[in-house]
């Protein structure tokens, strides 16, 4: 279209200025243009700004050059169609140029053009100094370990909610090659160019914002003068530190709120708790979780009880609500006490429970908690381990209602979430379910007739992936949480297997 608009484009050696045209058998077609000429409109905006014009007009002018500004994630050359090479025709009277000097990809900043052979050689060999402009994570040293390196300045630092971030200027003499690989092996990377972030390119704080050509004798008209070229700093900069600046602030406003808040509910925890002192509670660093409506003590040692888990509790509440007389609870996997707890805490008072778990320090916490909601003549805590239930044939033979929120993670998966907490309450072998498999095994001896197996399904885990390894119970319903996953898993032994 663009090439028609210059009427370059003839039908039988007549300009053709309609958008279409019909052809006919030997109708000659021809576009009057080189290949420089059609490149020049490659693009219907330029996609570079020429910055410098050295003036010189020619083939005879030893000097005469352009400085041209580039966009961040433009590369010289490539597949990608918007390339320096592809681009640079648009800015020039003729095809005689050559790229002699550029920033990197990530970068924005300047391109430096010869228009002519003469030209060329002076500027490859002529000093050149660059002045970067970057934001980077931390709080970089004074000097840096790097060939050409010259200063490195501090101009701003502010606290995000990801740590410390400096807007920092670096001067060098060469375009930056080497720089961003120099931030990053010194433990500050320059923001955007981490594989967290969503553009590695596009959206690198990363821009050469001065060059300076520093001419010598013979070199340029004005030997012994610097040729100086300033840019300004993308407005992008200085939106993103004011953006993470109020993102902290918000932060530190929520916790501090948050902090406030948990201060009043241990002071209720505290009053609550019977026949306690405070100096009883085990760590200095605690905090109150709510589930199910009630408040629990948590420390390092525990999972923090999580919102999704609480269908396990609606779902154990109408089975004990379904079974008559002499009701008995087993928790496997206790932690902090508040899956079996949320359980009794409204039940009558013939209904009893027993918490298990590997951890010493979880059955402390678990104590407590048990003892705060006024359950201690009704809960019995053990210890024990998922592969080998036999300790409780000592305490209680069976059970009307067997809840588990088992251990169902890999490490691979903790570590790439970043999830937090005891390994052994997150952790299990076998892809996640050696502790399903593990109680598959066994608790079939330790259920009433009629008596059900309430699981919770997480992580990757799916529901029918548990129902296969629990072969020889049937499936009697799959809860989902409030966000519409499945759960809750509830078993039963088959009759015909026990048959």
């Amino acid at each position: 279209r663009r090439c028609q608009q210059k009427e370059w484009i003839t039908v039988n050696q007549l300009v053709q200025t309609h958008k279409s045209t019909f052809l006919e058998i030997g109708d000659v077609v021809a576009v009057n243009a080189t290949a420089f000429q059609i490149s020049q409109l490659r693009f219907a905006e330029p996609l570079l700004r020429t910055i410098y014009n050295d003036g010189g007009e020619g083939d005879g002018d030893n000097n005469s050059y352009k400085i041209v500004l580039k966009p961040a994630g433009m590369p010289l050359d490539g597949d990608d169609s918007e390339t320096v090479e592809n681009a640079l025709p648009a800015l020039m009277d003729d095809e005689h140029y050559k790229v002699v000097d550029l920033v990197g990809r990530i970068t924005s900043g300047p391109i430096i053009v010869s228009l002519n052979n003469a030209s060329h050689q002076n500027l490859i060999e002529v000093p050149k100094r660059y002045g970067f402009q970057l934001i980077v994570h931390g709080i970089p040293p004074h000097r840096l370990e790097m060939a050409g390196f010259i200063s490195l300045t501090t101009i701003q630092t502010i606290q995000s909610t990801t740590g410390d971030l400096s807007m920092v200027q670096v001067i060098l003499l060469h375009s930056g090659n080497g720089l961003r690989g120099c931030l990053k092996r010194i433990g500050c990377p320059i923001l955007g160019t981490s594989f967290s972030t969503k553009s590695t390119m596009n959206g690198c704080f990363f821009a050469c914002t001065k060059l300076e050509l520093l001419w010598k004798a013979g070199d340029h008209a004005d030997a012994g003068t610097t040729t100086t070229v300033d840019v300004e700093v993308p407005e992008k900069f200085h939106t993103v530190l004011e953006r993470e600046r109020r993102f902290y602030d918000i932060k530190k406003q929520r916790e501090a709120a948050e902090e406030q808040k948990q201060q009043q509910l241990r002071r209720e925890y505290v009053d609550r708790m019977d026949g306690m002192n405070s100096e009883d509670l085990l760590s200095n660093h605690w905090s109150v979780a709510s589930f199910c409506g009630l408040s629990f003590y948590i420390t390092d040692d525990v999972m923090s009880p999580k919102p999704s888990s609480e269908v396990l509790i609606q779902t154990a509440k109408e089975y004990l609500r379904n079974t008559d007389h002499n009701i008995s609870v087993l928790d496997l996997g206790t932690g902090s006490g508040c899956l079996l707890v949320s359980t009794l805490v409204d039940a009558h008072r013939t209904v009893r429970g027993i918490g298990v778990d590997i951890s010493k320090d979880a059955l402390n916490i678990a104590k407590i908690n048990i003892q705060s909601h006024g359950l201690s003549d009704r809960v019995k805590l053990c210890q024990g381990d998922f592969n080998d239930l036999s300790f409780l044939d000592n305490s209680q033979t069976t059970f009307d209602v067997i809840i588990c929120n088992p251990p169902y993670l890999t490490e691979s998966e903790c570590k790439k979430d970043g999830v937090l907490g005891p390994r052994v309450a997150l952790v299990a072998e076998n892809r996640g379910l050696a502790c399903y498999e593990a109680i598959a095994r066994q608790v079939g001896v330790f259920l009433k007739p009629n008596g059900v197996v309430i699981l919770e399904v997480g992580g990757k885990r799916k529901v029918d992936e548990i129902r296969a390894i629990f072969g020889d119970f049937d499936h009697v319903e799959t809860q989902k949480d409030d966000q519409g996953k499945g759960r809750c898993l509830v078993l039963r032994e088959s009759m015909t297997g026990s048959a």
